[in-house]
C-alpha cells in the first residue's frame, strides 16, 4: 500500500486536531489546594496535602488549627462560645472558618471547583 502526500497531511492534521481537542476537553483538575490562615499579623499559606498544627498564643490564650488529611478545622481555642471550633473540618475549594474573638480566619482555596445549591 502506498501512502501519497495529500493523504498523509490530511490524516496529520486529524491527528492533531483530535490530540488538541483531547487536551482542552480532559484536563483532570490536578491543581494544588491551600490553606490560607488570616490574623491581624497578615496572612499564612499551607498546602493541605501535608499534615501539620499551627498556633498562635497571645495575652488570652492559644489558638491551634489542624491540617489533616486534605481537611482543617479549628481544634482549640480560648475564646468562651467556641463556635469556630464547632464548626468542624472545612474542605472544598471555598470552605471558611473564623474565630472572631481571636482575629483568626482559615478559608481553603485552589483546587477544583464543585458548585452547589447556593450556587444557583
Amino acid at each position: 500500500m502506498k501512502i501519497n502526500l495529500p493523504d498523509a497531511g490530511i490524516a496529520s492534521v486529524v491527528l492533531i486536531l483530535i490530540l488538541t481537542a483531547a487536551f482542552f476537553l480532559y484536563r483532570p483538575d490536578g491543581s494544588p489546594r491551600y490553606l490560607l490562615i488570616t490574623t491581624a499579623d497578615g496572612t499564612e499559606v499551607y498546602p493541605l496535602d501535608q499534615n501539620r498544627v499551627w498556633e498562635r498564643t497571645d495575652e488570652k490564650g492559644t489558638v491551634r488549627v489542624e491540617i489533616r488529611d486534605g481537611t482543617a478545622a479549628f481544634t482549640d481555642s480560648y475564646c468562651s462560645g467556641r463556635d469556630c471550633i464547632r464548626t468542624g473540618n472545612i474542605v472544598g475549594r471555598s470552605g471558611f472558618a473564623a474565630c472572631l474573638p481571636a482575629r483568626v480566619r482559615i478559608e481553603t482555596a485552589g483546587g477544583e471547583s464543585h458548585a452547589d445549591a447556593t450556587a444557583y
